[in-house]
Formats: structure tokens, sequence, C-alpha cells
């Protein structure tokens, strides 16, 4: 008898826990977008005694989102950037580099705003970071060939602005350009010659740089509910 008291009493317990409570549904939207940028990048920065300005072209992949929770029209905002850089105002156009590449993310928080039942205007602003590396050989006389590999990390902050075009529920597309504003500029240069490599690397002084980059996107609309009791 206590037994059956004991599991009768816990089968109580269990269903006022389970049915007290009102399920919490959370809905989410995802906007995941792939398609085409090209970057313009402007810096100025302050080495070996010099003012220095450069501008750097460079086409590449955009591939970014947003994500809103509950219909609300502020949210997350993610943008991942790949580039080839073709285009350089102190290195002939990188023509005679091994290779050349460019990968950089912006991580914040995305706005929308409703324009008509088709159109919508997005925006967001958040943390931004950029590693360009580039590779080159060069032959001097009496010591062979000399590989010198160069990269750079710039980081400050950065913004997408843009309209979004809705085709059906599904699929949309994007367009705008992404703005971003870098205060800190990191370089690193590695020399090998032969067996033997040298380093350097260090900050640039008073480095500011702006980049411009007009993109070009297909989307995907995704929605998901999950419920929480």
């Amino acid at each position: 008898m206590k037994k059956t008291l004991l599991v009768l009493f816990l089968a109580v317990s269990v269903s006022f826990l389970t049915f007290a409570r009102e399920p919490v549904s959370t809905v989410s939207e995802t906007w995941l977008r792939v398609g085409f940028e090209f970057g313009n990048f402007f810096d100025r920065y302050f080495y070996e005694g010099a003012v220095w300005r450069e501008y750097t072209g460079s086409p590449g992949i955009n591939f970014s989102g947003y994500t809103f929770f509950n219909n609300r029209n502020v949210g997350l905002f993610w943008s991942v950037f790949m580039g080839v850089p073709t285009i350089n105002s102190y290195t002939n156009n990188f023509r005679d580099f091994d290779f050349r590449f460019q990968i950089g993310s912006i991580i914040g928080v995305g706005f929308r705003r409703e324009l008509s039942e088709r159109f919508t205007l997005h925006y967001g602003v958040g943390l931004n970071n950029m590693i360009s590396v580039a590779g080159i050989t060069e032959h001097i006389p009496g010591l062979g060939n000399v590989e010198v590999d160069i990269g750079a990390w710039a980081f400050g902050i950065g913004s997408d602005v843009g309209f979004k075009l809705r085709l059906n529920n599904t699929v949309f597309l994007s367009f705008g350009s992404i703005f971003t504003y870098d205060f800190a500029h990191f370089w690193l240069i590695e020399e090998r010659i032969g067996r033997m490599t040298i380093t350097d690397s260090g900050w640039y002084e008073l480095s500011r740089g702006i980049s411009i980059r007009p993109y070009f996107t297909v989307g995907f609309n995704i929605r998901s509910e999950t419920i929480r009791f």
C-alpha cells in the first residue's frame, strides 16, 4: 500500500511540474547570404620615417547573415569576406607575387526596417578584423632566391548597409556595401635565404584605414521555432 501511494504521489508531482509552467516559444528568422564583393581598401600609416598612403583593390566572396528573434527588428549580424587582391598602388598590381589572399570578418548588432512588402532596409555594426597575406620570390645575385612572406592584421569597426528584395518566402536578393574603419595595424615580414630565416614585425604608427566594399548576394530565409517548458 505504501509503495502504491508513493508511486501515485510521484506521478502527480511530475504531472504538476510538467503542466504548471506554460511552454515558451522562441521564433528565429535567419538570413544567409552569399555572393560577390569588391573590396576597396585605403590605408595611411607612418613607417621608416615617412607617411605611406596605399590603395588595394580586392575582388572576393561575401558570406554573411542576420538573425532576428520573435519578429523583432534588432538582432545579430555577421559578415565574412574572402578576397584575392589584384590592384595595389605600390606592388605593380601584384604582378610578380606568388600568392596573395585576404580574409576578414565583422560581428555585431543588426537592424532591419520594412519599406514595403518585398523591400527591406538592413544595416549592422560591429567589430572588424582583416588578415592579409602575400608571398614573393626575389633573386639576389650572390645569394640566390629569397622568399619573402608578408602578413598584416588590421582591426577596428565595420558596418553593413543594404537592401533586401524578397523574391518569395525563401529566396531573396541583397545588395549594398560594407564600410570599415581600422585604427590598428600589425605587420609581419619573414625572409628565407637558404636555411636562414629573418623575421621582423611591429605595429604601424599612426595607422588609419577605411574600406568601401560593395556587394551583390543571393540569400535564403530560414525560420525556426524552439519551444521550452
